[in-house]
């Protein structure tokens, strides 16, 4: 599924903080000094790019989505469970029990608050769609995350055609984004990787995209992962 990214244009100035860390070092950053040769980079980003953003990181959003199910009767309940539980094997039981409900669950988990939808981008969105205005052609851009941030970033950084992707297939012109566990944008719900064997369903199947997409982007230069806490 190919979609048109609607997201709200800004015309404000944002800057950019540079941001060090003590476990930064110079044999961590040695291993970037592939991409000073101009070799074909892709960008996955992951929650610690929209959890500055206010939307909620893996672990909150599975509480969310636990509670609003009945699987637990409070977010206490909840916290307790993913706590001691792989997240995913809760959001398996969420999506037994939700039912029909289960895509509208999965919005209002995301974007709980009134201004949950009108979230700005990080200045994680913000740094890989500057990277993508200086190489456009040799930059590929993906994420885990089911909200349209870095699609904002991008149109506030540019007057491109921006594209939200869950398959291989890039938009017709402009940029897109592959969202490699679908997308959640307010009623709009696309393929959601959420459960258990939402998982086990791409790693089995020979026909997902996530693979073959992945591997080619390997071939053709490195992939720079940011999150927060990849399992």
């Amino acid at each position: 599924t190919l979609h048109r990214a609607n997201a709200r244009r800004s015309d404000q100035t944002t800057t950019v903080p540079v941001v060090s860390a003590p476990d930064i070092t110079p044999k961590i950053m040695a291993q970037f000094d592939a991409l000073r040769e101009g070799s074909h980079l892709t960008l996955l980003l992951g929650a610690g790019a929209s959890a500055p953003s206010g939307l909620p990181d893996w672990d909150e959003f599975a509480v969310r989505v636990a509670v609003a199910s009945g699987v637990v009767p409070s977010r206490e309940a909840g916290a307790l469970l993913v706590d001691k539980q792989d997240p995913m094997i809760v959001l398996q039981g969420a999506r037994q029990r939700a039912g029909a409900s289960w895509e509208s669950i999965l919005s209002d988990a995301l974007y709980a608050g009134p201004e949950a939808r009108e979230r700005q981008p990080s200045s994680l969105h913000l740094a890989a769609a500057g990277h993508y205005e200086t190489a456009p052609t040799s930059t590929t851009l993906a994420t885990l995350n089911f909200d349209t941030l870095l699609e904002r970033a991008l149109m506030a950084d540019s007057g491109r055609d921006v594209y939200s992707s869950t398959t291989e297939e890039a938009g017709p012109g402009g940029v897109t984004v592959h969202h490699l566990h679908g997308i959640i944008d307010g009623d709009l719900v696309i393929d959601p990787v959420v459960s258990f064997t939402d998982y086990a369903d791409r790693v089995a199947s020979l026909e997902a995209w996530q693979r073959p997409f992945l591997e080619r982007a390997l071939d053709r230069g490195p992939m720079l992962i940011a999150g927060t806490t990849y399992r």
